[in-house]
């Protein structure tokens, strides 16, 4: 039955190096990017509540049952890593949905993938480190680029990237 509150809404957001839409164990999680939550068009509400994912890249609402908007919105909370996520990532999913829950609801996940033509412009143009990034989130982004390079076969591309990754001296 629906019983009593609280009821969860949870998910993570992550690096979906495979683009398949789902987390895998060897992809990395995304720390700090801002999720909001706001009660459905249609139902009684209009509280939008908003939290950042932590250092696993998991988040998580205690709601009453109901039927709420999960979103990752790239454009808002300029704090977060959500202005990251807009310049160098691309989604592999849905960046919002509708869910119901009474039960619980796990498993709103947010899949993406970096955009690795503006990174590598990026790295091409001397805009070696996107301001915002830690090193370490760096590094993740780059290897997870040179993947997506690798499994369209540009090895060429991959060696010269690899070259341009150098110059981080953060080996």
């Amino acid at each position: 039955g629906q019983g009593p509150q609280p009821w969860t809404i949870a998910g993570t957001a992550f690096v979906d190096a495979d683009r398949d839409g789902y987390q895998d164990e060897t992809e990395a999680t995304l720390p700090g990017v801002a999720v909001d939550l706001a009660v459905a068009v249609g139902t009684t509400g209009g509280v939008t509540l908003s939290t950042l994912t932590g250092p696993d890249g998991s988040y998580a609402f205690a709601v009453p049952a109901g039927t709420y908007l999960v979103q990752v919105d790239p454009s808002a909370h300029p704090a977060s890593f959500n202005a990251d996520l807009a310049a160098y990532f691309l989604a592999t999913g849905p960046l919002e949905r509708t869910v119901s829950v009474g039960p619980s609801s796990p498993g709103n996940d947010f899949g993406f993938v970096p955009d690795d033509a503006r990174l590598l412009s990026a790295l091409d143009s001397g805009q070696l480190v996107p301001e915002g990034l830690t090193q370490a989130m760096w590094r993740q982004i780059f290897r997870c680029a040179l993947l997506a390079e690798a499994q369209q076969g540009d090895y060429e591309g991959v060696d010269g990237a690899l070259w341009r990754g150098g110059y981080l001296g953060d080996d």
